[in-house]
């Protein structure tokens, strides 16, 4: 929970009414004196339909290039690995088995130099091959040495392809990333998965010391960030339950949970109970948006096209609704109240 949701929720001398419409408004693009900060300066935008997408929809997460793009093949050796070769011979006494069986078996181990240890032939390259390009040096060097062998390889368990899954699901730990490749989607289904909505859940995703996030829905949404899973990656899922703050001249303000994706402003009036009639303000319905440039938004109901354009603006969590009254506290107290970091507000608690 941000530091900013916490003032509003927990602070017990917060402003039950509000800064007035006409305050909110005068006082943008200005700069305000804040209780140990120096300045700040806020923007205020009138929310129609030529806001950008940007501005009014979500921002999807998703995984950069460093992720997506440097795929490892899924059947690769590497150091670590431990094969079963199965040696098969035309002959009663072979090289291998035993007299009267025509195959027999061994586990050849991947040493840190990359080389295996084949029965009879010695010394051989795997690191970095797959199977199949090793069963053929394999072949190539038992047709050397016996009558018509066939070789067959499996790969046995090994610590060299383990990624590591922690967090809020079922069931956490190692898991080792089969032959045919694991994706991220994959892994999270593996240990179980998680039961709370796709876009609460954060996905973490650490690798050789870069660690990037994406919400579950949009890794969902979009198949480039099911990433494929590499050894040695570390999947932490997070769920983080949302929470909607709406403030002001509504029947139910306070802390607000509205159980779809996107949360638009009308969603969000309506889950507190609508406007209260006799002290709403209808053309002062605001968005509070902090960020490098703190902005408030607004819309004025009275206008024909305010049901399509409150439909379609998207509430970030982070953001805070207040909807304007005319009988107001003074508007510097309220938006020092926002705006200013916790240890400065202890004296109000």
């Amino acid at each position: 929970m941000t530091p900013l949701l916490l003032v509003l929720l927990g602070c017990a001398s917060l402003p039950s009414d509000g800064p007035a419409s006409e305050e909110i408004l005068a006082q943008g693009q200005t700069t305000l004196e804040t209780i140990d900060q120096g300045t700040l300066a806020y923007n205020v935008r009138p929310i129609t339909a030529a806001l950008p997408a940007s501005t009014v929809h979500r921002v999807r997460t998703g995984f950069s290039e460093r992720y997506r793009g440097k795929r490892q093949a899924p059947n690769i050796i590497d150091a670590g690995d431990t094969i079963e070769m199965t040696l098969w011979e035309n002959s009663e006494v072979g090289l291998l088995a035993p007299q009267g069986q025509r195959s027999s078996q061994v586990n050849l181990t991947v040493y840190d130099d990359g080389t295996i240890d084949a029965p009879y032939i010695g010394s051989v390259p795997a690191k970095g091959e797959t199977l199949s390009a090793l069963r053929d040096t394999l072949m190539a060097r038992y047709r050397q040495q016996a009558i018509n062998p066939d070789v067959i390889l499996t790969r046995q368990a090994s610590t060299s392809r383990l990624a590591s899954i922690l967090g809020d699901v079922q069931a956490d730990g190692r898991i080792e990333i089969p032959l045919n490749g694991l994706s991220l989607t994959e892994m999270i289904a593996e240990a179980g998965g998680i039961a709370a909505p796709a876009w609460e859940i954060e996905v973490h995703v650490r690798r050789a010391g870069f660690s990037e996030t994406a919400l579950l829905a949009d890794i969902a949404r979009d198949p480039q960030n099911d990433v494929t899973i590499l050894p040695g990656d570390i999947v932490r899922v997070v769920h983080m339950p949302r929470l909607f703050t709406v403030m002001g001249a509504v029947n139910s303000p306070g802390a607000t949970v509205v159980e779809t994706e996107a949360v638009s402003i009308l969603d969000l009036l309506s889950a507190a109970g609508g406007l209260q009639t006799e002290l709403a303000d209808p053309e002062a319905v605001f968005i509070y948006r902090d960020g490098i440039q703190p902005t408030v938004f607004f819309l004025d109901l009275n206008q024909p096209d305010s049901l399509f354009l409150g439909e379609r603006f998207e509430v970030r969590q982070d953001d805070i609704i207040y909807v304007g009254t005319a009988d107001a506290v003074t508007f510097e107290r309220f938006i020092s109240l926002i705006f200013s970091p916790l240890d400065t507000l202890g004296s109000s608690f």
